[in-house]
């Protein structure tokens, strides 16, 4: 998707992009603003379907492990 944008916050000149996704959706997404004019910028937006095995990878990599009662240490934390 490509579309014209107005945001009068924005006084720049460039390229800017950011990379996200959804586990809901299973979808990545990659958005560019490019800014010719300052205030104008141009979205273009990128979607892309994960498959099941790239959504759990994905997934298990922002994920931070359960936490644990106040006082007990972590199994990896235990020498033994």
């Amino acid at each position: 998707m490509i579309r014209l944008e107005f945001k009068p916050r924005d006084l720049w000149i460039g390229v800017y992009w950011s990379r996200s996704w959804s586990g809901l959706f299973r979808q990545r997404f990659i958005n560019v603003w490019i800014c010719l004019l300052p205030t104008l910028p141009i979205h273009i937006r990128h979607a892309k379907r994960l498959s099941e095995d790239e959504s759990k990878a994905a997934l298990a990599k922002c994920s931070a492990p359960p936490p644990t009662p106040a006082g007990k240490p972590r199994e990896e934390d235990e020498d033994g």
